[in-house]
């Protein structure tokens, strides 16, 4: 789960910046683009203090999942038909940062989620090189399913790479949702000490640990 989770969201995050640039003959500069997703900074400022207090992070994961796949479909749309909208600047910019401020507040709500199960479940005598294993799992997806977007975008016809990756990855994160929705809320509820390599059971009695008299 933790390597293909992100498979299906990667063409919305990696190709929409290059679907900007190619559009830029239209109207679209860098300087635009960057001015339009500066208000993402406090986004990501701002909300990860609203699932900091949460006790069951992988739920509020699963549950953030649809409203993505939806807002990356929304956005996919408007990317597509960028070259009619942006002759109307005071219409297609207000719509296009709502659009992304969502999108973004989506995705850093799903990471302070994913960290604090990472967190909720990581058994304390190894908290932080078990979180360091989770992640650099996770990053490997991430990294793995980035180039095989970008790689795939090369075959498919410039024009509507960006369009067709959006519809497969769409339909992958729809199917990868049904195959996972149970087994995330069956791991969520699982006991924290069922997460633990050393039981508390298993916990050496202190008869056991006392050192032999003739021992320094």
């Amino acid at each position: 789960m933790l390597l293909s989770n992100r498979i299906r969201l990667r063409c919305y995050q990696r190709l929409k910046i290059m679907y900007y640039l190619f559009y830029s003959s239209n109207g679209m500069s860098r300087d635009t683009y960057g001015l339009i997703t500066m208000p993402l900074i406090l986004v990501k400022v701002i909300v990860p203090l609203i699932l900091s207090q949460t006790n069951r992070p992988l739920i509020w994961f699963a549950r953030l999942y649809p409203p993505r796949l939806l807002i990356c479909v929304l956005i996919g749309i408007y990317i597509f038909f960028t070259s009619q909208l942006i002759k109307f600047p005071y219409i297609f910019y207000p719509i296009l940062m709502t659009l992304f401020v969502i999108h973004e507040t989506i995705i850093y709500l799903q990471l302070v989620a994913r960290v604090g199960f990472y967190a909720q479940v990581s058994e304390p005598r190894i908290g932080g090189t078990y979180m360091t294993l989770v992640s650099t799992v996770g990053n490997i997806g991430q990294s793995v399913s980035s180039s095989a977007v970008l790689y795939l975008a090369d075959l498919l016809p410039k024009k509507h790479a960006y369009s067709i990756e959006v519809a497969g990855c769409t339909v992958i994160g729809i199917v990868w949702l049904l195959f996972t929705w149970r087994m995330m809320h069956r791991l969520q509820a699982l006991p924290i000490n069922e997460w633990y390599l050393l039981k508390e059971n298993d916990t050496p009695s202190e008869s056991n640990t006392e050192v032999p008299s003739g021992t320094i």
